[in-house]
């Protein structure tokens, strides 16, 4: 799942991260803020102008909750400051102890003991699809805002045509090569497709330097960019499971046949951070090739500089041109105190004061079409040209199927009869969304 890619981006940060062990809250201590204080408009340094109503609230405190890898980033210090400033009345308090992989479920209990949040980051349809996020749709027709976002970063926050949240970060899957690797084998352009990266990294093998000419992953996120860059879906338009179509489960074979059939690549490793694995393979110059995402264009450049000189970005491989998308979106728990104040704040964590240091900083995009320009550069165009065809991976919000998926996976990986483990999954899919969805 996605988790795998969110808990090794910007690697610097996870030490601090992950030894956090409680509450942090930014700042001094939380006091009462003095009525009827006049706030400072800043809306000349690029944050939203002051809205009236929200000045006028009486004095609040909003508790955040942020996963543990993005709430360490200084910015976050530097926009509840700011938003302060604006608005006396309101006191900021950041969670930031919580891993990304376990914001769904800790939510979810604070929602049900009745103990919400004001506002979480990750991704909004998963909780809008279980059933633990307000639907916010008349604050956005209030804001009139939608058409800055792009269309592909609105998924991240909708279920059902309802929106749960509002897009926070985004990104993309590229494909990376060695350009002198390329040479070596007479191979003068990327692949474009599927069987088009299967014959590329065939020819990119050379077991006498023990050189793979790809390098596999197994997790289920990154496996269903694979599937949506073909063109196909793990469910339809009207949410029925579609995991054993014939041509996902194709599409998915092949790419397995990279390992198992033409030892192109290593087979990934039965552990949970096969994707580390596959970015240590290519940074080492052991693989030629490599699907990752821009957070991986700063990983090489600090750890591995000598491969990163060699490198060349080009599009996910696929004949539809999509892929899967990462980042997340904000949202509001249900039943939390604070709506209004906390869909302002939402505004001020996606406007360009806040969101474009903090996406250069964290290595992903934001979503609104403005803010891309100043991330133009050779290597992070493929990964932007991406961005508007990117797909969510929708088994985030339905954790048996994307067990049941992840398992077919392995097994496909493991010489075991991938066909009816995908079978099985689509059974195990179809049980859950009824019961989810009904």
């Amino acid at each position: 799942m996605e988790g795998y890619y969110m808990r090794r981006k910007n690697t610097f940060y996870k030490a601090t991260a992950l030894a956090m062990t409680s509450v942090l809250t930014l700042g001094a201590p939380v006091i009462a803020h003095a009525e009827n204080t006049e706030g400072t408009d800043l809306s000349d340094e690029g944050y939203p102008e002051i809205n009236p109503e929200i000045a006028a609230l009486e004095n609040q405190e909003l508790e955040i909750w942020l996963p543990a890898d993005q709430g360490q980033d200084p910015n976050f210090q530097t926009v509840k400051e700011k938003f302060e400033e604006s608005y006396p009345n309101i006191t900021i308090n950041y969670n930031t102890s919580i891993p990304w992989e376990e914001m769904p479920s800790k939510v979810k209990l604070a929602v049900n003991s009745g103990a919400a949040p004001d506002l979480a980051l990750h991704h909004s349809f998963v909780a809008g699809a279980q059933g633990f996020a307000e639907p916010l749709d008349d604050l956005w027709e209030k804001w009139g805002a939608e058409d800055e976002f792009m269309e592909s970063s609105l998924q991240d926050c909708t279920w059902n045509n309802v929106k749960y949240g509002v897009p926070f970060n985004i990104t993309s899957v590229c494909l990376l090569y060695n350009e002198d690797m390329y040479k070596e084998a007479g191979i003068t352009e990327a692949p474009t497709t599927l069987e088009e990266l299967r014959e590329v990294s065939k020819k990119l093998t050379d077991s006498s330097k023990g050189q793979y000419g790809f390098t596999c992953y197994a997790n289920p996120w990154g496996l269903f960019g694979v599937v949506a860059a073909e063109g196909y879906n793990l469910i339809d338009e009207n949410n029925n499971p579609t995991v054993n179509d014939k041509g996902v489960v194709d599409t998915l074979q092949t790419y397995i046949d990279i390992a198992t059939v033409d030892s192109s690549s290593i087979i990934p490793p039965a552990q949970e951070s096969q994707a580390e694995t596959a970015t240590a393979m290519y940074g080492s110059g052991r693989a030629a090739q490599i699907l990752t995402g821009a957070w991986d264009i700063a990983a090489l450049k600090n750890q591995y500089p000598d491969v990163f000189a060699k490198t060349k970005v080009a599009p996910m491989p696929g004949s539809n041109h999509s892929g899967v998308a990462g980042g997340g979106s904000l949202f509001i728990p249900l039943g939390a105190q604070h709506k209004e104040a906390a869909f302002e704040l939402m505004k001020w964590l996606t406007s360009d004061a806040f969101i474009i240091p903090f996406s250069h900083s964290f290595g992903q995009f934001p979503c609104k079409e403005s803010q891309l320009s100043s991330f133009s550069d050779e290597m992070l165009d493929p990964f932007l040209e991406a961005l508007p065809n990117a797909k969510p991976y929708v088994f985030e919000a339905f954790p048996e199927s994307a067990d049941a998926f992840e398992q077919a996976i392995r097994a496909g990986f493991d010489g075991g009869d991938f066909a009816a483990m995908m079978d099985s999954a689509q059974q195990i899919a179809e049980g859950e969304f009824q019961e989810v969805l009904n």
